[in-house]
């Protein structure tokens, strides 16, 4: 193959990995977004007030987390257009896989956090507290264990 060829080759590669990108972040993002704003509203909640100091705490790290996971979803379209028509994209494409994989992985303990939160508020601490792991397992199961286990058992790098 042509060192033209070959480049064109790589920048088609390119070119669909940043699709590929940028289709998963649109998919993903809404539902970082819906979890913050829901956040945002139990602050200004009657029921916040009467809230245990566990339950406030959960709360603060939950928000957080999710803060994060947005900062970390959005990076890849803020990199993309602070560095537009500067031929970076490559570089990009590695940054933006490991944002969104530390964005789910909060996303992960977010969803967790808030199913601790208001199972905390519906049950005994102790429920809330099994809920929350489980849903953290699952997630983790579904997110990451099966993923890694077929990186390994496909026989591809």
């Amino acid at each position: 193959m042509s060192d033209a060829a070959e480049k064109r080759k790589d920048q088609a590669d390119l070119d669909r990995e940043h699709e590929e990108l940028f289709h998963e972040l649109r998919s993903i993002i809404p539902g970082a977004q819906v979890l913050f704003a829901f956040l945002l509203t139990v602050a200004f909640s009657n029921r916040f007030e009467a809230m245990t100091e566990f339950q406030r705490d959960v709360y603060f790290i939950t928000f957080l987390l999710s803060a994060m996971t947005l900062v970390l979803l959005l990076a890849p379209t803020a990199f993309h257009r602070v560095r537009f028509r500067r031929r970076d994209k490559e570089v990009m494409l590695r940054v933006a896989n490991i944002e969104a994989i530390v964005a789910m992985a909060l996303m992960s303990l977010s969803m967790s956090s808030v199913v601790l939160l208001i199972a905390d508020l519906m049950f005994e601490t102790a429920i809330a507290w099994v809920l929350a792991i489980v849903s953290l397992l699952v997630a983790s199961l579904v997110w990451w264990a099966y993923p890694i286990a077929r990186h390994f058992t496909d026989g591809t790098e």
